[in-house]
């Protein structure tokens, strides 16, 4: 969990632990989440990331989830005003669900 300006995420995660009943001694951060998967990989410890990067993980990475930690992110679709390719249309016609 990296600590960065304005960044709530690494409060909320310690508070959560905190009330789980346990602290975690943070020895490296990286904002990278690959880079994490790579520490994790080389036995440096546990990490925080995505559900989207298990596909990504290095063989003998275990994904668990944190059933403890109640906090998600809101993901937002953005495309160039005026962008007139099919795909892009398309997509903004499945995200209002008029497919």
């Amino acid at each position: 969990v990296v600590r960065q300006p304005g960044d709530t995420n690494r409060a909320q995660f310690l508070a959560a632990c905190a009330e789980s009943g346990f602290m975690p001694d943070i020895a490296y951060e990286t904002a990278d989440p690959l880079t994490s998967l790579g520490l994790v990989s080389a036995g440096l410890g546990l990490a925080t990331v995505q559900e989207s990067l298990r596909s990504a993980a290095p063989s003998g990475v275990t994904f668990r989830d944190l059933p403890w930690f109640k906090r998600s992110v809101s993901i937002h679709l953005v495309w160039r005003r005026n962008d007139r390719r099919t795909v892009i249309g398309d997509l903004r016609k499945a995200v209002n669900g008029e497919c």
